[in-house]
C-alpha cells in the first residue's frame, strides 16, 4: 500500500509511506515490512518510466489521490476518484489483486474484487487487466457503451482505469464529422451553381449564333450578332459577322452588276426598235423607187 505523503521532521520532507504484506492461504496477514521514501526520489522514480515518446507514469496513494503527476495541478492536489471524463465518465484504482482500491460506488471500494464480480464484462476486463499491462476494452451497449482504458503502475502493480462514454469520447469527432460533410456539402453546392452559371455563360452565346444562323439562312443579311467577349465563342461571332458582311458585299455588287446588264439590255431593246424603223424606212423608199421606175419605163 502506498500512503500519502507526510512531512518528517526527522528527514525534513515529505515522505511516502509504503507497506506491504504477507498472507497465508487464507487470506490472514501474517507479515509485514515497511518503507517510506522521500518524495523528491518517488517523482524521479515515476518521471523516468516513459511510454513511447508522449507517454508518461503516474503514481497514486491509497485513497486515489495523485502522488506523482507531470501535471502540477493534479499532483497532490487531485483524486482519481474526483477526476471527470467527459460528463459521465470515471476513474477507478486496483490493487495488484483485482480489490478496487478506489471507485465511485462506495459500496464497492475497498470491498469488491473485479475478480469476483457478477457482471461478465466486469470479469472479462479483469482478466485482461491480469495478463496486460495496458489496453483498452468495451462495456455496456447503444447509449450506455463505455469504453475502459487501463494502465498498470509498474512500481505497487496497482492498475488506474479510466472509464470514459463512447458518446462523450467521439462527441468532437462526430461533431467534426458533420462540421465536415456541411463543408462538403457547401462546397458542392457552390461548384454546382458554378457550373450551372458557367454552362448558361458558355450555351447563351451559342445560341444567339444559332438564332442568328437561321435568320441568315433565310435571306436576311441585314443583322449582326453582338461580340461581348474575346474567347473562342467571341472569335466564331466575329467570323460569322465577317461572312455576312462578306455575303452583304458580293449581293451588293451581284446588284449592281444586275441593274448594268438590264440598262444594257434596255438600250440594246432600244436600238432594234429604232434599227427596224430605219429598216422599214428603207423598204417603203425602195418600193416608192421602184413604182416611179416601173411608171417611167410604161410612158416611154
Amino acid at each position: 500500500v502506498i500512503l500519502k505523503p507526510a512531512y518528517s521532521q526527522a528527514y525534513n520532507s515529505n515522505m511516502v509511506g509504503m507497506l506491504a504484506w504477507l498472507k497465508n492461504d487464507k487470506g490472514d496477514v501474517v507479515a509485514g515490512a515497511c518503507s517510506s521514501l522521500k518524495i523528491e526520489a518517488v517523482e524521479n522514480i515515476v518521471n523516468n518510466i516513459k511510454y513511447g515518446k508522449k507517454g508518461y507514469g503516474i503514481l497514486l496513494s491509497n485513497d486515489g489521490t495523485f502522488i506523482v503527476h507531470p501535471d502540477k495541478d493534479v499532483a497532490m492536489k487531485k483524486n482519481i476518484n474526483t477526476m471527470k471524463y467527459g460528463k459521465k465518465g470515471y476513474g477507478i484504482l486496483l490493487s495488484n489483486d483485482g480489490t478496487f482500491i478506489v471507485h465511485p460506488d462506495k459500496d464497492v471500494a475497498m470491498k469488491k474484487n473485479i475478480n469476483t464480480m457478477s457482471d461478465p464484462e466486469i470479469k472479462k476486463l479483469g482478466e485482461l487487466i491480469k495478463n496486460n499491462t495496458k489496453g483498452k476494452f468495451c462495456l455496456g451497449s447503444g447509449k450506455e457503451k463505455k469504453i475502459a482504458f487501463y494502465s498498470k503502475v509498474p512500481i505497487t502493480g496497482w492498475t488506474v482505469v479510466n472509464v470514459v462514454y463512447e458518446s462523450e469520447l467521439f462527441a468532437k469527432a462526430n461533431k467534426m464529422l458533420f462540421l465536415m460533410i456541411g463543408l462538403v456539402v457547401g462546397v458542392m453546392a457552390i461548384v454546382t451553381l458554378s457550373l450551372y452559371f458557367m454552362a448558361g455563360y458558355l450555351v447563351k452565346p451559342l445560341k444567339k449564333l444559332s438564332d442568328f444562323a437561321d435568320v441568315v439562312s433565310t435571306g436576311d443579311l441585314s443583322g449582326s450578332i453582338e461580340v461581348t467577349s474575346s474567347d473562342e465563342i467571341g472569335n466564331l461571332s466575329n467570323a460569322f459577322n465577317n461572312t455576312v458582311q462578306a455575303l452583304r458585299v458580293l449581293l451588293t455588287d451581284i446588284s449592281e452588276e444586275s441593274q448594268k446588264v438590264n440598262n444594257l439590255s434596255h438600250d440594246l431593246a432600244n436600238s432594234c426598235n429604232e434599227f427596224g424603223k430605219l429598216t422599214e424606212d428603207v423598204a417603203k423608199t425602195m418600193q416608192y423607187v421602184s413604182e416611179n421606175t416601173t411608171q417611167q419605163a410604161e410612158q416611154v
